[in-house]
């Protein structure tokens, strides 16, 4: 019986589980990176338009279509704390400054 030839089967064998690992741990690593990239993309910058942006628009939208319906805006019952005109209009402003920052900060984590 010849064990040379046994042995190097044994140990050509570990070396193609060896490489492929290799291969997985790269493959995983790079993947890595990628979902990063979307978890820093949606968190950062969706996440403003999601809770700052979007609901400051609708109430926006929602008094002017209330005005050309000729609704009492200090008798509708729906309507929030804060009655004053320049508060979503603030929250719009106060949502841009953070997109700005956000991307930033995504660009210069992500790419520089």
């Amino acid at each position: 019986m010849d064990f040379r030839l046994y042995s190097f089967n044994i140990s050509s064998n570990y070396f193609s589980r060896g490489v492929n690992f290799i291969k997985i741990e790269i493959l995983k690593n790079s993947l890595h990176i990628k979902i990063q990239i979307v978890l820093d993309l949606t968190g950062g910058v969706l996440g403003v338009f999601l809770m700052m942006l979007i609901p400051s628009l609708f109430v926006i939208k929602g008094r002017k279509i209330a005005e050309q319906q000729f609704i009492d805006i200090a008798n509708n019952l729906h309507m929030g704390k804060f009655k004053r005109i320049g508060v979503p209009y603030t929250i719009v402003g106060l949502s841009a400054l953070a997109l700005v920052f956000n991307f930033y900060m995504f660009i210069d984590k992500n790419f520089l």
